[in-house]
């Protein structure tokens, strides 16, 4: 169960405000065990160990918290490095193959927006490739030793109108091929826009093409969306969400951002989660234009009170989030509804019903 002091000692972390961290750390009343599995219960043990060395809080733990701070710290490094190797070689296929991909989340992420490959641990790779290149991609990676993790129902071609990417395994290591962010029948996403407006993120002497900060924040949202109705939602996903909103923030026109996101058809889940965001994470003050810019549109959407609760309480199957995310979407529930329980039987099929990381149902 997460805890007011818990809730108000990651805000503090989350804002890089030393004084407020180091305070609460030198609280008697302060549990900083229960805060140290708190993190790490929503992913972000590695986070808050990165944040206290940056801001030279790490004396602030016991002796004891702290070894297991950089126990847990040196095993996220070893899977890092792990992806890394990984990304590198998958770089060199496709480079020396011709065939144009894009490197999502992950390391990357890490590497773009909180400066370095320590204060994000990942657990797989994503690629995002144009739909036509699929079968051409899919024939490389099972030349590199990747076998499909993935069933189908009824053909490949049927089930892709409802998913939006194939997961592929070599050993143990899973990598998530996107030609889409997220599949609803309300989403235009204008991904010629998406390949036009790519970026360049260079880790350990090799480039590799990324999708622009702004399409990076949709695809976070976008997923945050669906762990909402799922009940997986770790606050993770809100702390990635401020990160790229506050790497964002000083050279971005929100107005021009949300019109984008209008014509794109997720306006509303977009208003929605940002201002979650802010709210869970107490940092309206600090992207103001942001939070004016969103009021018209979350006059019409449920409170956002309700989304934090789901998000603090978030449960597998949870049926009061699931509505929630419903009314979230550009169509009227029962249509929402109806095109869930239509694409259920797919996307249960290659997602899989038990998929800790992964499920997009």
């Amino acid at each position: 169960m997460t805890t007011s002091g818990d809730l108000a000692l990651l805000r503090a972390t989350v804002r890089e405000d030393a004084d407020a961290v180091r305070r609460a750390l030198a609280d008697p009343s302060c549990d900083v065990a229960g805060f140290l599995r708190f993190a790490h219960r929503n992913r972000l043990g590695d986070f808050v160990y990165w944040s206290l060395r940056r801001l030279g809080l790490t004396g602030q733990l016991s002796p004891e918290y702290l070894a297991a701070a950089k126990a847990n710290a040196l095993l996220e490094r070893m899977r890092q490095e792990e992806l890394l190797a990984e990304l590198g070689r998958l770089g060199e296929i496709f480079q020396a193959s011709g065939v144009r991909v894009l490197y999502l989340k992950g390391p990357l992420l890490a590497q773009r927006f909180y400066g370095g490959l320590e204060g994000r641990a990942a657990a797989d790779l994503d690629l995002f490739i144009r739909s036509r290149d699929l079968a051409r991609v899919e024939r490389l990676l099972l030349e590199a030793g990747y076998r499909p993790a993935f069933r189908v129902l009824v053909s490949r071609r049927l089930s892709r109108y409802f998913v939006h990417h194939f997961e592929y395994r070599r050993k143990e290591l899973p990598l998530d091929v996107h030609w889409q962010f997220q599949r609803h029948f309300t989403f235009a996403i204008d991904y010629g826009r998406v390949w036009a407006s790519t970026s360049r993120t260079v880790v350990r002497g090799r480039e590799y093409e990324v999708v622009s900060a702004e399409y990076e924040l949709v695809l976070q949202i976008l997923g945050m969306l669906t762990d909402l109705q799922v009940g997986k939602l770790a606050l993770r996903s809100l702390v990635d969400i401020h990160r790229i909103v506050r790497a964002m923030d000083a050279a971005t026109d929100w107005r021009e951002f949300l019109a984008q996101r209008q014509r794109e058809g997720i306006l509303r889940p977009t208003a929605y989660i940002l201002a979650l965001v802010l709210e869970l994470l107490h940092c309206e003050d600090e992207f103001p234009l942001l939070r004016a810019e969103l009021a018209p549109t979350l006059r019409e959407l449920p409170s956002t009170g309700l989304g934090v609760r789901a998000a603090l309480e978030s449960r597998p199957l949870s049926a009061r989030q699931k509505l929630l995310a419903l009314r979230i979407y550009e169509s009227p529930v029962a249509v929402s509804l109806s095109w869930w329980l239509l694409s259920l039987p797919f996307r249960l099929a290659v997602y899989g019903i038990t998929r800790d990381a992964g499920e997009r149902v």
